[in-house]
């Protein structure tokens, strides 16, 4: 957590992250935590990260975000593809990042954020799961068009 959040925002946000993790292993069985997120969970060939953020002054923000693929060629057709579906998604929207020090290749994910504030079960369980849902289902079309490296082997 940065160290210029105030202590009702950090109260915030521990109340955010138990009330959230409740819900997460209610709605997926259960869930892990490492280095890399706050808690993940896995669908298919798609691990689901959380992440409990502050926002602004006061607010908070859940993010519900996956790493699509990484060691992707970064070629024009992906670029134009992600250009053009990036928004096509009723729960997150697709991103290039940097595949470390390799000019030639990206990592691609998939992003959704929900104000945390007024978030209830239901929203947070249609995000998550919408987003894991749409993400498994994409990290196995993006693959086989553009190649890369999914987190996990598709179990389907």
């Amino acid at each position: 957590m940065a160290d210029d959040v105030n202590p009702a925002q950090a109260q915030a946000l521990a109340d955010l992250k138990l009330k959230c993790l409740e819900w997460l292993a209610d709605i997926a069985g259960g869930y892990e935590v490492d280095k890399v997120a706050d808690a993940f969970f896995r669908l298919g060939s798609t691990r689901i990260n959380l992440f409990f953020r502050p926002f602004g002054d006061e607010q908070t923000i859940v993010s519900v975000f996956v790493y699509l693929l990484w060691k992707v060629p970064k070629t024009p057709e992906l670029m134009e593809y992600v250009a053009f579906n990036s928004a096509n998604h009723y729960f997150g929207s697709i991103q290039l990042s940097p595949d470390g020090d390799d000019d030639e290749k990206v990592t691609v994910l998939f992003d959704h954020s929900l104000l945390g504030d007024y978030i209830d079960y239901e929203e947070f369980k249609e995000a998550a799961l919408g987003v894991g849902a749409v993400a498994d289902r994409l990290d196995t079309e993006l693959q086989q068009r553009f190649g890369g490296e999914t987190h996990y082997e598709d179990w389907s």
